[in-house]
């Protein structure tokens, strides 16, 4: 007898209506793409896509995480196939590298009194488009801190000490800034702090230099008896910087120098307690790249008693005062923030975008 003809096979469930490739899933004309934001946050790019989806077209960031956990930022666009490479340009223009600003300060302490007080620092750069080494091959110059500053002085012979004489080998000249250095060194002034900084731009960067100064706190309990607990203060300058690039070449300041320092002591229910003194200020300016800004005026006033006499003559109650002598010196220092803003632009990279489907 002829056998019966087997059953068909079962040819399973049928194909699938979607694609996937690595960040990207294409189902039914719709097109699903996965983009973690990488300099901004995703509400904040989150506007800017939105004005280039269709009316089918969706968004969905990823919530904030919790507090100490890393941010996903993570981003899921849904549109139509023939918009979400619109899409993805859009996000390539909105969510690329931001720039970044390098802030170069120094901080110096000069005192002020009646002498000739200018000062100035050799700093050379070389040329755009020179080497360092082409600009120093044929420099040669000698410059006497003292001579110099003393030429200055009414009726002297001016610019005495200072003979410069700066060219590479195609006689071109370098860039010649005179600061404060002569000051260094005859000892009116002082560097605190010369440090190097680099920030997002838009973002805050702070300085600080100084040392924690403790001090002793009377905590005054119910009965009347007073409880003491020592903390701590910060006698330092501080300087907060927010700069802010504006059209490619200029960088917008917010600078807010402050200077703190320990200017006596007072005795408080039998307790030596450090007085302190602040020095602020509050600025907001523009400049160009690279262009040098100085900062000054915090001007703080020290006044220091010194006994001189023969000993133990000089302790005697009332006569003492024969043998010996009070001296009260005064001295003015004023604080000078020196800074230049440059923009660090990134180099052009491929920003990493979900793979094209071939």
């Amino acid at each position: 007898a002829a056998q019966d003809a087997p059953p068909p096979a079962d040819p399973g469930p049928p194909p699938p209506s979607w694609t996937y490739q690595r960040g990207r899933i294409e189902k039914d004309g719709m097109v699903t793409i996965f983009y973690q934001v990488r300099q901004g946050r995703g509400p904040q790019v989150m506007p800017f896509v939105q004005k280039f989806l269709t009316p089918k077209g969706s968004i969905l960031v990823s919530p904030a995480a919790p507090p100490n956990q890393p941010d996903l930022r993570l981003m899921m666009i849904q549109d139509v196939k023939e918009n979400i490479d619109l899409v993805e340009k859009v996000l390539n223009i909105v969510d690329r590298p931001m720039e970044q600003v390098q802030i170069e300060a120094q901080i110096v302490e000069k005192s002020i009194d009646n002498d000739l007080d200018v000062g100035f620092e050799l700093r050379m750069e070389q040329d755009p488009g020179h080497s360092r080494d082409e600009f120093l091959r044929d420099a040669t110059g000698t410059f006497h801190p003292d001579a110099f500053l003393q030429s200055l002085a009414p009726g002297a012979l001016p610019f005495q000490g200072l003979n410069l004489g700066l060219f590479n080998e195609n006689h071109q000249w370098g860039i010649i800034d005179l600061r404060i250095r002569a000051l260094i060194r005859r000892g009116k002034a002082t560097v605190l702090s010369s440090p190097y900084v680099t920030v997002n731009n838009g973002e805050s960067a702070t300085i600080v230099a100084g040392d924690e100064v403790p001090f002793v706190e009377l905590i005054n309990i119910n009965n009347g008896i007073a409880n003491s607990t020592v903390k701590f203060k910060q006698a330092a300058v501080r300087l907060v910087v927010v700069p802010h690039v504006i059209g490619g070449n200029y960088i917008d300041l917010d600078v807010k120098p402050e200077v703190t320092s320990v200017s006596g002591t007072v005795n408080i229910s039998g307790t030596t307690t450090p007085v302190f003194s602040t020095r602020n200020a509050d600025t907001h300016l523009t400049v160009k790249d690279g262009q040098q800004i100085i900062i000054g005026g915090l001007v703080r006033t020290e006044e220091t008693e010194t006994r001189r006499g023969v000993p133990i003559l000089a302790d005697i109650p009332v006569i003492g005062y024969l043998f010996g002598s009070t001296q009260v010196e005064k001295r003015k220092t004023e604080i000078l923030f020196i800074l230049r803003p440059r923009i660090l632009r990134p180099e052009a990279a491929e920003l990493v975008l979900p793979a094209r489907r071939k």
